[in-house]
């Protein structure tokens, strides 16, 4: 079973696993609607307070992906994923699924015509909001809609962000406990495959390969990782009650209080002459950073694993500044526009001279940035890529904001290997490809970085 580490990067803390992509790998990108002039032709829908999006909001989304998205867009496809949307968005609100029919059950004539299309859905959404106004709080119904339109598109960098994702976006310090979980099953008791060092979770005395059975006294057997996550996960200061089971020990609790978790974006260690860089994310100094750990080895180190497992958030620059280290001002990616427009994107400077072999390590939840970064190593030759495939959420993106505070992030441009290969959707497989599963990790072996450090010593 993989090791999907939908936790990851969770370290049980809020904002950083509900957008897909690294949040600012807008770069270069613009912000705004997506164009100039956008024209207003829809009726404002009643609003009622400043979180209701009308469908004049809409319309400036739905426009900015008909002109800017990367590929072209079907503007059907782009209704029927805002009817699909705002119907289970009412359902949610509360509303009868059979009160919300109108969307199922309109007559909506939709052809190439964008215009026609949008004018089609915008009446029946301002109808279908008069009427709601005064039964059911209708501020989740726009967002819906919006939602809709983008999941249309199966692009895990074309995403929706409420006003309190992008808040915990921009915390780079979050209240948890400390720890990446792993799944066991779709349902199940997750085990612990990294702890933190220093945080709440180390401090309490929990350890790779424990099973969290329960949290707060109720069972994990039947929640799914999101649940479990969510479960643990609260204010600074509380605390949480876990339930867990040490591999060749019985079940015991331990009481964890929830505070604010601080992780270095950088680590390195020697382990049996091979130098080993742990990469939480590409951030600002990460690129001195590991610098500064491939000139200060010791002498006599054999080679480098690069460890860009749960690596999915990050700057493009950073990216770009780590590959420069490896191959100069070689080739790091190509970017292409709707157009298919190949541009080059460059490392910068000289390489560091005499590395020695180097092996990028990855795993589902590799994303973004880090894909670049691997890329860039693996297609100039100078390392080998072990682990699992990568999540495939490398893209250049803008960002249209919306009235309410909340803003749809757009793939506005493609990232493509120094090999041409597309990264965004697809992803890296490693040449290497180890499945790493809930037993290697509750067993206490890091299977994945065994065979790296096996492969640099070859």
């Amino acid at each position: 079973m993989l090791v999907g580490i939908l936790a990851a990067l969770l370290a049980l803390t809020t904002g950083c696993t509900s957008v897909g992509g690294a949040p600012d790998f807008g770069v270069g990108g613009s912000s705004g609607s997506g164009g100039s002039g956008l024209p207003s032709r829809p009726r404002a829908a009643p609003q009622s307070g400043g979180d209701l999006l009308a469908s004049a909001d809409l319309h400036t989304l739905y426009q900015a992906l008909i002109d800017s998205y990367v590929d072209p867009v079907d503007p059907g496809l782009l209704i029927n994923g805002a009817v699909r949307g705002t119907h289970q968005a009412s359902v949610q609100a509360g509303l009868l699924p059979m009160e919300s029919g109108i969307f199922d059950t309109a007559t909506l004539r939709l052809s190439s015509d964008a215009d026609g299309a949008w004018n089609q859905w915008s009446q029946i959404y301002n109808t279908f909001l008069r009427k709601l106004l005064n039964r059911i709080d209708v501020r989740g119904i726009g967002q819906g809609a919006a939602k809709g339109m983008l999941d249309a598109l199966h692009d895990p960098n074309t995403t929706f962000m409420t006003r309190g994702d992008l808040q915990a976006l921009q915390i780079s310090d979050y209240v948890g406990v400390g720890v990446v979980l792993a799944p066991t099953g779709a349902r199940g008791s997750p085990v612990v495959r990294e702890v933190t060092p220093g945080s709440p979770a180390d401090s309490s005395g929990l350890g790779v390969g424990d099973l969290i059975l329960a949290v707060g006294g109720k069972t994990t057997d039947s929640l799914t990782l999101s649940e479990t996550v969510d479960a643990i996960r609260g204010t600074a200061g509380t605390e949480v009650a876990l339930t867990i089971r040490s591999p060749r020990s019985v079940a015991r609790e331990v009481s964890v209080r929830r505070g604010v978790v601080r992780s270095a974006s950088v680590n390195t260690d020697l382990r049996s002459g091979v130098g080993y860089v742990r990469v939480r994310a590409l951030q600002e100094g990460t690129s001195a950073a590991v610098r500064t750990a491939l000139v200060q080895a010791p002498s006599g180190t054999r080679g480098w694993v690069l460890d860009l497992r749960g690596n999915d958030k990050g700057s493009l620059q950073e990216a770009v500044n780590v590959a420069s280290l490896f191959v100069g001002d070689g080739v790091v990616a190509f970017q292409e526009d709707r157009t298919n427009r190949r541009a080059a994107i460059r490392g910068a400077g000289r390489p560091l001279n005499g590395l020695a072999p180097t092996v990028v390590l990855v795993d589902e939840g590799t994303g973004g940035a880090a894909e670049v970064l691997t890329a860039a190593l693996r297609d100039n030759g100078v390392a080998t890529v072990v682990g699992s495939q990568t999540a495939g959420r490398a893209a250049r993106t803008m960002q249209v904001p919306l009235s309410d505070g909340s803003v749809a992030q757009i793939t506005s441009q493609r990232l493509v290997s120094p090999s041409g290969q597309p990264l965004n959707r697809i992803g890296l497989k490693p040449e290497d490809l180890i499945i790493a599963t809930a037993d290697d990790w509750i067993s206490g072996h890091d299977v994945q970085l065994d065979r790296a450090l096996a492969k640099v010593g070859a």
